[in-house]
């Protein structure tokens, strides 16, 4: 609608032109249309400017003197030239009340030269801007804006939502509302409400406040996001710090450092009135082949959790989730696809790992307190897993299972087999210091060789003892565990040491300077 009413006034002008000549400026006709066609300033001598009616710059340049202030009064000024607004820190230019436009002949900003239409130090006040050019907009308070491509938008105030086409510059905006970009921008320094983009964005050091969605092929690194965000195909969301969730696909998400979301939900019960609860949405959910690595996930804590919370969620496609660190979550790492899971470092979660389907490789991960350490109901290979601590099992499997070379300590129950398997391979692992059972079948008829394993005992009799199969239920299967290994299996743990991020060793060297301190002291002393 602004184009076509864009070229209706440059018939209209030039039918005007042809006809009669033009209303030169400052003539007082109310609502005519005002054509400046030499250069012109508005001074701040001569202020306020006051609009009767709409103005064309045609061709030529109207400068606005710093300290000047103009008053739009709803008309528009259309620029088919060039608009020079530089005002000053101490002298800003005020533009009040209507709109500015400018048609694709006016002269777009030159960053080469700094020629063109700038505005520097304005105050807009309820004026939109509307552009086919390139602009210069910095260290401004700016209301509604249209723009096209390669602008720079810098150090400015943002009352009201953008948006702007491609190459544009936008950095060290204060954006109170939403900001939406198409491809191929530099968005960075920013503090934004709510950010949207197209692809191949290269966006970085900013904070989002509100929500974000970006497009396939960009890149995201170093921001602090404090809410949920949408990564599209094929990007790089890097170091970033995020109070939110991250959606994405076929991406890499890497480094970063995530708090657990929550939310607050209510329903009405017809017996108990208004209930409120928690809710805990999935941290980092991608679809398609992702990379998730080297990420730090807190989580909201075991027993607080109604609804939701998981850390990680591979929806499809072939995805590796390697040396990630996760805290307290619900279920740490959810598979529903073919998955690598290698070398996280999983601590205090109800479930760390959970494989509900696909082919998943569970591999050198470090499992430490929770209630069940890996849970399969897929098909999975679980090999070289160091699992401790675990209230009720160390691994339950439903589905083709091969469990080989892991150490599971300190459990209630080491392995427990549910239904009946296609096909479950248990071997050359390390069961010791289970409370209840090393291998339990829960609902399983089928007989089982479970050999070359470590019990951590040789004597026969007592292992036998603390397999639940045939033995305590009429309707289980028969678990032959002989031979077995005489020693722990030396291959049977994580071959792989779990970075611990930095923060969490700082402490440590604290108190060993500490220590050396206060040794230091008491040799001196003596």
């Amino acid at each position: 609608m602004k184009s076509l009413l864009h070229v209706f006034l440059m018939f209209s002008l030039a039918g005007g032109l042809l006809l009669g000549g033009c209303v030169p400026f400052g003539v007082a006709q109310s609502g005519l249309i005002t054509v400046i066609g030499s250069d012109t300033t508005w001074t701040k001598a001569g202020s306020p400017h006051n609009l009767t009616g709409p103005v064309l710059v045609d061709g030529v340049t109207l400068t606005i003197e710093a300290g000047a202030t103009v008053n739009l009064n709803d008309y528009e000024i259309l620029v088919h030239g060039t608009l020079r607004a530089i005002g000053s820190s101490t002298e800003k230019i005020y533009l009040n009340q209507g709109d500015i436009s400018f048609s694709q002949h006016s002269n777009g900003w030159d960053a080469q030269t700094d020629s063109g239409c700038v505005f520097e130090y304005c105050d807009l006040s309820w004026v939109t801007i509307n552009s086919n050019v390139s602009l210069k907009l910095t260290n401004s308070d700016l209301t509604m804006m249209y723009l096209g491509d390669s602008s720079l938008i810098s150090n400015n105030v943002l009352h009201s939502p953008i948006e702007v086409g491609s190459f544009n510059n936008i950095s060290n905006n204060y954006c109170w509302h939403d900001v939406t970009a198409e491809h191929s921008n530099v968005i960075c320094d920013n503090n934004i409400s709510k950010l949207y983009t197209g692809d191949s964005n290269v966006i970085y050091n900013n904070i989002v406040r509100l929500d974000a969605a970006v497009g396939q092929s960009s890149s995201v690194y170093n921001n602090t996001i404090n809410c949920e965000i949408s990564v599209g195909h094929s990007s790089e969301f890097l170091n970033n710090t995020v109070h939110g969730v991250i959606q994405a696909t076929a991406s890499v998400i890497s480094n970063n450092l995530i708090f657990h979301p929550r939310g607050i939900k209510q329903y009405a019960d017809p017996r108990r009135g208004l209930f409120t609860y928690l809710t805990y949405d999935t941290a980092i959910e991608v679809r398609g082949s992702s990379e998730i690595s080297n990420n730090t996930l807190f989580g909201p804590g075991q027993d607080i959790v109604t609804t939701g919370g998981y850390g990680i969620h591979l929806d499809d496609g072939t995805s590796t989730v390697l040396n990630n660190t996760i805290f307290d979550y619900p279920d740490a790492i959810t598979v529903d696809c073919s998955a690598t899971i290698r070398g996280n470092l999983l601590v205090n979660n109800n479930k760390s790992v959970v494989v509900s389907w696909g082919d998943a490789v569970v591999r050198n991960n470090t499992i430490i307190g929770g209630k069940e350490g890996i849970v399969a109901t897929g098909p999975v290979t679980i090999e070289r897993n160091s699992i401790s601590n675990q209230s009720v099992n160390g691994v339950s499997v439903r589905g083709p299972t091969i469990i080989r070379n892991n150490t599971i300590t300190d459990v209630a129950v080491a392995i427990k087999v549910r239904s009946d398997p296609p096909s479950c391979e248990i071997v050359y692992n390390n069961f010791e210091r289970y409370s209840q059972f090393s291998i339990y079948l829960e609902t399983s008829s089928n007989n089982f060789d479970f050999k070359h394993n470590w019990w951590g005992t040789t004597d026969t009799q007592a292992i036998n003892l603390t397999i639940r199969d045939f033995k305590y239920d009429f309707n289980s299967g028969k678990v032959n565990f002989i031979p077995i290994l005489t020693e722990p299996n030396p291959q049977a743990t994580s071959d792989q040491i779990p970075e611990f991020p930095s923060w969490t060793l700082l402490p440590l060297f604290l108190v060993i300077a500490l220590v050396v301190v206060f040794v230091r002291k008491k040799i001196v002393d003596v």
